[in-house]
């Protein structure tokens, strides 16, 4: 399901970074969403490629936030 969200957005993703989201992150299809929704900002915002050093930088804001989901408020 990451692959086809993150295609859908035309974002080309590796195997490792996929592995390493999946645990990470809430297991629905609106955390995923919301996942991919959240990687794809923070890279346009910084012109850089969704890697798995930006996911961890986003999904680990994310995390100590506490909200799993992604959800700002």
């Amino acid at each position: 399901m990451l692959v086809k969200l993150f295609a859908d957005r035309q974002i080309d993703v590796t195997p490792p970074l996929i592995r390493w989201l999946v645990p990470r992150i809430e297991r629905s299809f609106a955390g995923a969403g919301a996942a991919v929704a959240r990687l794809d900002a923070a890279a346009l915002a910084r012109r850089v490629p969704v890697t798995r050093k930006l996911a961890v930088q986003v999904i680990g804001q994310v995390l100590d936030s506490g909200d799993v989901t992604g959800n700002d408020g």
